[in-house]
């Protein structure tokens, strides 16, 4: 290779490097390996015998429903956004009380969506099967001789 392929090659990749800066790139490894951490949980989740991963897609009545694949979406581009912003030395405290408040508010407001229309349609809210009050007991040992 000759002194002037070898200094166009170094160009190049000086170029390159210009415009992959640090603030670019961290925010860039974040989403990715955010990304790359839910399939990972996922898929070591489906490996038990307790959990299906189409049951995630799904509502209470069983039909799909994308609003908690949505949901995390969403919430994985907006904290690799306010990251780049943070990096970038844009991030102001009321950018920051948006994205907390925003996020508070988007799960106070669909609980309490779930709760209007519990009440209006007379029913009972569904069960979180995260929280301990609504787990059933399991069922008893199979007893000698059954």
């Amino acid at each position: 290779m000759d002194q002037a392929q070898q200094t166009d090659i170094l160009h190049a990749a000086a170029s390159l490097f210009s415009v992959f800066t640090f603030e670019k790139l961290v925010p860039l490894l974040m989403i990715f390996s955010m990304s790359l951490l839910f399939i990972w949980v996922l898929y070591k989740a489906q490996g038990r015998d307790d959990f299906d991963a189409s049951m995630f897609l799904r509502n209470d009545r069983g039909m799909l429903d994308l609003k908690q694949l949505t949901t995390l979406m969403c919430f994985m581009v907006h904290s690799w956004y306010i990251t780049n912003e943070t990096m970038a030395g844009k991030m102001t405290d009321t950018g920051m009380s948006i994205y907390v408040g925003a996020w508070g508010a988007i799960a106070l407001g669909l609980h309490s969506l779930d709760t209007i229309r519990a009440i209006k349609t007379n029913q009972s809210l569904p069960d979180n099967p995260m929280h301990p009050a609504t787990q059933h007991p399991p069922p008893p040992p199979p007893q000698p001789g059954e």
